[in-house]
């Protein structure tokens, strides 16, 4: 498999950039990642999950989650060798309580060969 950490490092830090939105006190936590091999009778890629939680301010939190499911997919996200030829984000409901709140999330993307 071909450039797999490469292009799930590129994801996490497109996420991390949009949830971040200039501000700090939001931690973005990588808790899982699965690569499958995927082809069409034309292309050849990966499908890439990706669970993320978000941790910080309940404010921050809900801001950064609504950035990242508008703005995700929208994003340029540069790999060398492939690209992301679709990606979307499925968000669990947060979780809230004394010390903070969490947001669990999918990333779900494919890429192509170029």
């Amino acid at each position: 498999m071909r450039g797999i950490g490469h292009v799930a490092g590129c994801i996490v830090r497109a996420v991390e950039t949009l949830a971040a939105g200039g501000r700090t006190g939001l931690v973005v936590i990588v808790e899982d990642i699965a690569v499958e091999d995927w082809a069409s009778a034309t292309f050849e890629g990966y499908r890439h999950r990706l669970q993320m939680r978000l941790e910080g301010n309940a404010d921050l939190v809900d801001a950064a989650t609504a950035r990242i499911v508008a703005g995700l997919a929208e994003t340029d996200i540069p790999l060398s060798g492939q690209f992301v030829a679709d990606i979307a984000v499925t968000v669990a409901p947060p979780v809230s309580d004394a010390t903070g709140a969490r947001q669990v999330m999918i990333v779900d993307a494919l890429t192509l060969f170029d």
